[in-house]
């Protein structure tokens, strides 16, 4: 099989993700529990949109994950498993990013963080296992 048009950016996409993977174990341990679930969101966006590159698309950009989930299916039927847990790391990306938003610091509790950072891992290591790498 020849090497994804995309071989490079899958390469920074992956890198950029495992380090966010990192900012989440920091995070977790400052008891950051807003971090940890915008860095989760963050794992798993990147992680579809490598699924895109690797199925030689260029991703939308868009932040839902459950948009970029559909936008892959056909190439990628399995990725329907997920949908629930995509679904529940989507309302982290404008909610932990701005000051007006309905999530505030202290409303996450450390289980909402955890479950987070369980649903992106799980969704880097589906992708991860389907390029091969």
């Amino acid at each position: 099989m020849k090497p994804p048009k995309y071989q490079k950016d899958i390469g920074d996409f992956l890198v950029k993700a495992e380090n966010e993977l990192k900012y989440i174990q920091w995070d977790l341990k400052g008891k950051l529990y807003v971090a940890v679930c915008f860095w989760s969101q963050q794992v798993a966006e990147k992680a579809l949109k490598v699924l895109w590159m690797f199925y030689e698309q260029k991703p939308i950009k868009i932040h839902s994950l459950e948009r970029l989930a559909l936008g892959i299916e056909k190439k990628e039927p399995e990725i329907k498993k997920f949908k629930g847990k995509l679904r529940f790391l989507d309302k982290f990306y404008i909610a932990t990013r701005y000051p007006n938003s309905h999530l505030l610091e202290g409303e996450l509790k450390e289980e909402d963080a955890l479950q987070a950072k369980k649903y992106a891992q799980e969704i880097f290591d589906f992708v991860k296992k389907r390029i091969k790498v």
